[in-house]
This record gives structure tokens, sequence and C-alpha cells, in this order.
């Protein structure tokens, strides 16, 4: 019997063998908010592999 309440969080496998595909709408290519990725990356790299909000992000570029 499997407990509706899990101790575990949820996870995701990301692999550079595991392809990803993504399909955006419209004709415009989307915007990559730079700064947003590199406190991701920042804190990934201290081990803090959380889903990190985007809002309040202003794009540096």
């Amino acid at each position: 019997m499997v407990s509706s309440r899990s101790s575990s969080s949820p996870g995701l496998w990301m692999h550079p063998s595991i392809p990803l595909r993504f399909r955006f709408s419209g004709s415009r290519p989307p915007a990559i908010n730079r700064a947003w990725i590199g406190l991701i990356l920042a804190a990934a790299n201290r081990g803090d592999l959380r889903i990190m909000p985007e809002s309040g992000m202003i794009d540096a570029d």
C-alpha cells in the first residue's frame, strides 16, 4: 500500500544524454532572463536544487 503522504520530494532526472524538445507558440523566440538563470546556476553550484520563481526578476541585458 502506498501512502498518499510522502516524506520525500518529487524529483526530475536530467542528463546531457536525454534529449529535450521544446515547442513555443508564436513567431518570436522566447526571451531568456539571464539574471534568473544566473541565480539558478549559483544555487545549483551550492547544492541548492530547487525550482525558483522568476517573478520580480529583471533581465540585465
